[in-house]
């Protein structure tokens, strides 16, 4: 329906500027997205939210590190080509897409942009696709194996730290970019 999709796409933008303002070398554009979203459209409470959006940011960091571990290695090039053949071609050619279309720009931007605002998601994808798996099924253990190696590397505490800040950022509901940009929210 066009009012959800209206919310989705101002969801988007935010995180655009948010990733505009704080770079990408942080999770928290992407946490907070993913809190906001799942309350908005799952129903979910704040913490439930923060739990799953813990979950989902780990797994893919989790891939991203094993692939690195592993000699799996993916350019962002690739990665961009890969959406663009895959992701981006197919979704412009489906039915509703000029209806989305006109809702995106109606909140300035494109329905390309909530494609790219999940890039990293599809970048998980493709390293599947990279390390040879071809069922929905396979990725879900792949994932899970990479989430227990990477706990048990010395890289995991790190990240956790980085990931408990952005939630007590997200908690706090602190929006002044100044503190985003000093608090301790950044990948080494």
């Amino acid at each position: 329906n066009e009012q959800r999709m209206s919310i989705y796409c101002a969801l988007i933008k935010e995180y655009m500027l948010l990733v505009e303002d704080l770079g990408t070398e942080t999770p928290y554009p992407a946490m907070k997205r993913s809190v906001k979203g799942s309350m908005m459209s799952a129903g979910l409470t704040q913490e439930e939210a923060i739990k799953q959006a813990e979950e989902i940011l780990t797994a893919e960091q989790a891939v991203f590190w094993r692939a690195e571990q592993d000699g799996i290695k993916v350019s962002d090039d690739e990665v961009k080509q890969y959406i663009q053949e895959n992701i981006i071609s197919k979704v412009a050619s489906e039915a509703d897409y000029d209806t989305v279309s006109k809702v995106c720009e109606q909140e300035g931007i494109t329905f390309e942009d909530t494609i790219w605002a999940y890039e990293n998601s599809y970048k998980v994808d493709f390293i599947g696709e990279k390390a040879g798996i071809s069922s929905y099924e396979e990725m879900e253990s792949y994932k899970e194996k990479s989430v227990e190696r990477f706990q048990a590397s010395d890289a995991y505490g790190s990240y956790q730290t980085v990931l408990d800040n952005c939630v007590k950022l997200i908690r706090d509901n602190v929006t002044d970019k100044r503190t985003l940009k000093e608090a301790d929210i950044y990948y080494e």
